[in-house]
């Protein structure tokens, strides 16, 4: 009887257990039921005001990375949930958001952007509006250019433009601009990858020396955009357009900026302790002498007043905290006839590796004159002055004295200077101290002056004849002077 009431027992748990199982399985079943009811096909068309089909428009399900395109003939197809929205976008008109609720098919009108199809567009030797432009071409404005304050135009395109690459090599100052290439590397060679600058119509001067507050717009022509251009728009075209004065009461401006450069990844090396430690330790794996005695690490240690033996960080030594200064005054406006804009700038820079800086100048005056009723004259003039101020020995880890290899492969446990006199670690053939590579060498200045002039004289013959509207002959001459001056002193020193 006992046997038999276990066996009771046992199959009623069996049976228990079993229904647990059965109500988790239904309760699955019914959860999950419901989510895979959660979203439904939507179908609709997106057309314009006219009721042509808008051929691409983008189709987004708000938050997550659900989307559709409309085919040839304006259709679209995608799953939502009655709670989503989705935010139809094309370029030239305007951007909706639609709830999806308890429809099925959503049919969308898209109504004309009229500002982005009214923005003036620089393209190849005159301009278009973006409601009529076709080619490959990227716009920037001076708002987007300097919305963050940086040295130089060509580092403020970094990141903005599509299909423009930029590649900073250095971050000395005053060769810390950024080489540019349009749809990457056309060719193997060193030179000529880089895309034509142009300056108000006039190609050749460098971008480096532009002031970036006289910028008015960039515009990049890319692919056949830059064929107008021929062989010089092989590699693309940079665009740039300086401010011009408007209609306007009389207008004085100023921008003003100041930044803080420093090292963001630094190598962390041995501080005087480990480099002893380790270095004695791997000389004794090796089966040699141990090279720091008990007596160096001691005084190393101690900063021994009366011997060169002392803790010193090189790579601390020789950087410290960039800074530069920028500072912009502008004077614009003008009446009908007569429009100006005039500033002057200057941007100093201190680098973050000592005893290096520089300094530019610009000035600048565009005038905009009408002189008769169909007859128009302009004038860009801009000059610049640039100072370079870096130490004697060349930086750069191509050269034999660079003052950051030297610091790097000096022995952190001597001091820096010891009796008034800078102290040294032999390295394979020659002594090193990155800090007086950088202090004591001598020094390297470069001054350069440039100055950049265009005259355009315009005849407008639109209000003559309806034969002849649009029509524009002008004749147009520009004047380039660039001197460049170096001063180097390479120093002996102790």
């Amino acid at each position: 009887m006992r046997v038999v009431y276990k066996t009771k027992k046992s199959k009623r748990r069996r049976r228990t257990i079993a229904g647990v199982l059965a109500g988790l399985c239904l309760l699955t079943m019914g959860a999950a039921t419901p989510l895979h009811a959660q979203t439904k096909a939507i179908t609709g068309t997106v057309v314009d005001a006219k009721g042509d089909a808008v051929v691409g428009a983008s189709i987004v399900i708000k938050g997550t990375t659900v989307s559709a395109v409309s085919d040839g003939v304006g259709r679209f197809t995608l799953q939502a949930a009655p709670d989503a929205a989705l935010v139809v976008s094309f370029i030239g008109y305007r951007t909706q958001e639609i709830r999806v609720g308890d429809q099925t098919i959503i049919n969308i009108v898209l109504l004309e952007d009229a500002r982005q199809l009214d923005e003036v567009v620089v393209v190849g030797y005159g301009s278009q509006k973006r409601l009529h432009l076709t080619g490959a071409v990227s716009q920037i404005s001076a708002e987007e250019l300097t919305s963050a304050p940086l040295p130089d135009v060509s580092n403020m395109l970094t990141g903005k433009i599509a299909g423009l690459t930029s590649l900073q090599k250095s971050g000395k100052p005053g060769d810390d601009i950024a080489t540019l290439y349009v749809r990457g590397l056309n060719s193997f060679r060193s030179t000529g990858n880089g895309p034509t600058v142009i300056v108000d119509g006039v190609p050749g001067e460098l971008m480096r020396y532009i002031n970036p507050n006289d910028v008015e717009s960039i515009s990049v022509l890319k692919d056949a955009s830059a064929a107008i251009y021929g062989v010089q728009g092989a590699n693309g075209v940079i665009l740039i357009t300086t401010k011009k004065g408007k209609e306007s009461p009389a207008k004085i401006s100023y921008d003003g900026s100041f930044t803080v450069t420093q090292n963001t990844a630094m190598p962390e090396y041995l501080n005087a302790r480990d480099y002893m430690y380790y270095h004695n330790k791997a000389r004794d794996m090796d089966g040699l002498t141990p090279i720091w005695t008990a007596d160096i690490q001691n005084k190393s240690l101690t900063n021994d007043p009366n011997s060169i033996w002392g803790e010193t960080n090189w790579l601390a030594k020789i950087f410290n905290t960039g800074t530069t200064h920028q500072h912009n005054i502008a004077a614009s406006g003008g009446t009908q006839n007569v429009k100006y804009y005039t500033s002057i700038g200057i941007m100093d820079q201190e680098g973050a590796l000592i005893n290096t800086g520089y300094t530019r100048y610009n000035i600048r005056t565009n005038l905009d004159i009408q002189v008769a009723k169909n007859l128009r004259f302009s004038a860009n003039i801009g000059a610049n002055r640039a100072d370079r101020d870096w130490p004697g020995y060349a930086i750069g880890r191509q050269y034999e004295f660079d003052p950051i290899s030297h610091a790097i492969a000096t022995v952190p446990n001597i001091k820096s200077e010891y009796k008034g006199m800078h102290t040294a670690w032999r390295g394979a053939n020659y002594y090193r101290n990155g800090y007086a590579a950088l202090t004591e060498s001598g020094y390297t200045k470069q001054t350069s002056w440039r100055a950049n002039t265009n005259f355009k004289l315009e005849y407008n013959f639109s209000d003559l004849t309806d034969v002849l509207k649009g029509l524009k002959v002008g004749v147009a001459a520009s004047y380039s002077y660039s001197n460049t001056g170096d001063e180097n002193y390479l120093r002996y020193y102790e």
